[in-house]
């Protein structure tokens, strides 16, 4: 087989197994999505978004360490390449409850990408468990300039609810409910985004629509006692 027909018959097994591990995940299958990326990373041991997805992976089937291991071999043998970066801060942020240790390395993967919306995203909710809500708007608004442009479904609707809510915890009430209404269109089923867009409502005095969205909350997710006592509030 010729160089070029090798190279895109590998580029084409990647593609299927990372759907493949994709799919296993999303029905909770996590050792096979697991077996799928080992799969990846043997197709092609010089990818180094194999081990990243590898990390993920084992991430969601409770193996950090594993996870955070294949992470420090990234970075000792893929030293510019940012997703390891990243994905290790997260695992510090996340995992270890060390935030500025996980700075650290969002910073770094910034330096190497300042196009990695994940980075900007996870910077954004360091800044916002510290109550520093004015710089987790400013990283999730970079976070989700970029996403759009990259059109990266999956993380535009999850940086668009963590910019949604930063807005509103800032008092920019109108902007919150644009994002949240943008949001219920895509994620019609989604409970919690329809109880913050309530709040949001709240807050601007539309204690109409605010009723509405806590109880459409109400109704996705019956047994929420929480969702439930919106409701009364909004009475």
């Amino acid at each position: 087989m010729a160089r070029d027909e090798q190279a895109d018959t590998t580029r084409l097994d990647k593609i299927r197994l990372r759907r493949h591990a994709w799919a296993h995940h999303q029905l909770g299958m996590r050792q096979e999505a697991v077996d799928d990326c080992e799969k990846l990373v043997a197709l092609d041991p010089n990818d180094p978004s194999s081990y990243v997805w590898l990390g993920y992976y084992c991430e969601e089937n409770g193996d950090v360490e594993r996870a955070a291991d294949y992470y420090r071999y990234l970075i000792r043998h893929f030293p510019r390449y940012h997703g390891s970066y990243t994905n290790l801060g997260y695992y510090f942020e996340v995992l270890k409850k060390r935030p500025d240790k996980a700075m650290g390395y969002y910073r770094k993967a910034l330096r190497l990408n300042p196009r990695d919306f994940w980075a900007l995203n996870n910077m954004g909710h360091v800044f916002q468990k510290k109550g520093a809500w004015g710089k987790a708007v400013l990283y999730y608004r970079r976070a989700f300039a970029v996403g759009v442009k990259e059109a990266d479904k999956e993380g535009v609707e999850h940086i668009t609810h963590n910019l949604a809510w930063a807005y509103y915890r800032c008092g920019k009430y109108e902007k919150a409910r644009r994002l949240y209404r943008r949001l219920t269109k895509e994620e019609p089923d989604n409970a919690p985004v329809h109880a913050d867009l309530g709040c949001v409502a709240h807050r601007m005095g539309d204690h109409e629509n605010a009723l509405a969205s806590f109880e459409k909350a109400s109704c996705l997710s019956p047994a929420s006692r929480h969702y439930r006592r919106l409701v009364q509030i909004a009475l």
